[in-house]
This record gives C-alpha cells, sequence and structure tokens, in this order.
C-alpha cells in the first residue's frame, strides 16, 4: 500500500497492512533534523517534505496558511487578519500566543464585521498545491480548518469566550457561524484541490475535564461544529477532529457528529484508549495516544517502544488507528525519540497485530 492508502483504509475504519504513522510538526527541532537547514516558517512543500522524509503516511496543510511568514522582532506585536494581537516571545513557534482579542461586545462585533476576513481574497491554497504537488498521491494530505470555538477564543478570548456562552450565547453563536462561513469555503475549495482528508482543530477540553458543559456545547457549539464537519462528509470525504483535553463526556457526541476519526486521545487527561476502542469497535478511527508530554520527551528508546507497542496492540489490532502523539511534535521532544517512535510503529505495526 502507499502512505495514501494505509491512511484512507484506516480513517474509514479499515484495517491497512500496516498502522499508518503520522503527526502534526510544530517544532523546528525535526525540521533541522530531517530538512538539514533552519525553517523560518514552514509552508506546504517543508511540511510535506519533512512529513515524506519521516515516513509519514499524511500530512496537515492548512487553508490560508497557518503561518504568518512576515518577519517579527523578538517581543514585537503584532495582530493578523482577524484582528487579534500576538507578540513574539522567541519560544513559541510556528504560532505565538494571542495577547489581545477584538470583540468584547455586540458593539464590538458589528465594528469588526466591516472588516471581516475573506476567504476568496489572495491565495489560500498555495500551502496546499505545495503539498499535493510533492506527494503525487503517494502520502495523503489532510486539509486542516479552525473549529468554530477555537476561532471564538480568538476573537473573545478564552476566558471572555466560555463567559459570553453562559451570559450572551447568542453573540458566541454568531461568531461561531461567521467561522464556519469563513472555514465552509476552505473546505471546498481544498476539497476541489484534491485534499484526501478534512482536519478539524477545535480543543474542547482541559486534562481534567471539558472547557464548558457538555449541556452548553450541545446546545450552542455543537450544531456549527456539525454542520462544519458535514461540509466534507457530504462529500464522502473523511474528517478528523482534533481535541486536546478530557472528552470523556463528550465521546458520545463526538461520534455523532459524523466525524471518521479522533485525535489526539491524550493519556495525562485520562483518556483510556483500549476503553474507548471497546465501548466504539472500529466505528471511529482513533489517533494518537503516544505520550508527548512523558514518553516522547524523556525516554529512553526502549520505554517509547514498550509504549508504541502496547498501545498498538490495545488499539490497532483490527485496524482504524493510525499512530501518533497525544497532541503532535513540539520541541521539548528530541527528534532522536520522535523517529525511535516511527520506528517502534514500524516494527510493530504490521498486521496481524503480534
Amino acid at each position: 500500500m502507499t502512505g495514501r492508502e494505509r491512511f484512507l483504509t484506516a480513517i474509514n475504519g479499515g484495517k491497512p497492512d500496516r498502522v499508518p504513522v503520522c503527526d502534526w510538526l510544530e517544532g523546528k527541532r525535526i525540521f533541522q533534523k530531517v530538512l538539514g537547514r533552519d525553517i523560518s516558517v514552514p509552508d506546504g512543500a517543508d511540511i510535506m517534505s519533512c512529513s515524506m522524509m519521516l515516513g509519514f503516511d499524511a500530512a496537515f496543510v492548512a487553508f490560508g496558511g497557518s503561518y504568518d511568514d512576515s518577519p517579527r522582532t523578538v517581543g514585537a506585536t503584532y495582530r493578523d487578519e482577524w484582528g487579534v494581537s500576538y507578540k513574539n516571545t522567541g519560544v513559541s513557534w510556528p504560532f505565538d500566543a494571542p495577547c489581545g482579542h477584538p470583540i468584547e461586545s455586540r458593539e464590538d462585533l458589528e465594528e469588526w464585521r466591516k472588516g471581516k476576513p475573506d476567504p476568496r481574497f489572495g491565495d489560500r491554497l498555495s500551502d496546499v498545491r505545495k503539498a499535493l504537488e510533492i506527494s503525487q498521491g503517494s502520502v495523503a494530505v489532510v486539509g486542516t480548518v479552525v473549529g468554530p470555538l477555537t476561532m471564538a477564543t480568538f476573537l473573545l478570548g478564552f476566558a471572555g469566550a466560555l463567559v459570553k456562552l453562559v451570559e450572551d450565547p447568542g453573540l458566541v453563536e454568531e461568531i461561531f457561524r461567521i467561522s464556519n462561513e469563513f472555514f465552509a469555503v476552505g473546505v471546498d475549495a481544498m476539497i476541489e484541490a484534491g485534499v484526501d482528508t478534512i482536519a478539524v482543530a477545535e480543543d474542547l477540553g482541559f486534562g481534567t475535564g471539558t472547557f464548558a458543559s457538555p449541556d452548553l456545547y450541545r446546545a450552542h457549539l455543537f450544531p456549527y461544529l456539525q454542520a462544519l464537519v458535514g461540509r466534507a462528509r457530504v462529500r464522502n470525504v473523511p474528517v478528523f477532529l482534533h481535541s486536546d483535553g478530557n472528552l470523556n463526556e463528550l465521546l458520545d457526541d463526538l461520534v455523532g457528529l459524523g466525524i471518521n476519526a479522533l485525535h489526539p486521545i491524550e493519556r495525562k487527561a485520562n483518556m483510556d484508549i483500549g476503553k474507548i476502542r471497546e465501548r466504539y469497535g472500529t466505528a471511529i478511527c482513533l489517533v494518537g495516544n503516544i505520550s508527548a508530554s512523558d514518553t516522547l520527551p524523556y525516554g529512553p528508546a526502549d520505554r517509547i517502544e514498550e509504549e508504541v507497542k502496547a498501545t498498538i496492540r490495545v488499539a490497532g489490532r483490527e485496524g482504524a488507528y493510525i499512530l501518533a502523539s497525544d497532541s503532535d511534535y513540539h520541541d521539548g521532544i528530541p527528534p532522536e525519540n520522535f523517529i525511535a517512535m516511527i520506528g517502534a510503529a514500524r516494527k510493530h505495526g504490521g498486521y496481524p497485530i503480534a
């Protein structure tokens, strides 16, 4: 099988020739190690080249460009096209953390709406096309969009979005709608360009539980999240949902949205991949669960191999499993440890699972 075939077989609930491997690459060190050069901000070509050289079966590339490629002085504050402010700390990469948010009230929203981003402006498919050109169908291209709650936390601030979800849910729902309008265009455009899967990045929980009550999500968020998922599913394109945190109270809801795969099944957030597999069988593809906060940063290699082997045995015997970290590749992970994870997957991931 090609990497693309392997990834798509697993994400659609099947059993490929071996367990697929992929991950989000959000650290400089792995690009330096694999490509042999420093990367200022990775574009679609960098991401796909690095993914292929690592032996991944899929690569993640964002609509609109996930990365701001203009030069930033350490300590400088800047704004993106959504009006969100960031400060270059010299530490975060490739994203800086938001430090200012354009909306606090309905009046702010009405003013902000006058200059809201246009999803059809500029070349928002540049990175996707670069990745597709390099892959030539050998590795799956996963086109990534932002979920409505995540965009609300950018525009209102994290605390502001959660407070308004209780005090003024209509305001937050209007932001959900605006976000969906933008990223629905992205979903359509990326599918037309040839991506194999759509990923929705939408964190919903802390390590101890959900950001807001499940009932608030059900009443106000999930209709919008389902609409975004449905935009791809109606065209028979599988959807990969990324959400960190403890999602145990939401699992039935998330499966009910129609997603094909759930990532990253975070260990430290009490996400037991074995219990989730028992509960849902191969009705949903599980992705991740290799600790990015403990095992991968600290190793050693034999411990990484044991965790990989055990996770594959628990989650992957019947297919519908893709091996990845339980977050992403970050610079706290030595590249050698990350490469050891990939090697262990190759060693222990062939079907039938031993």
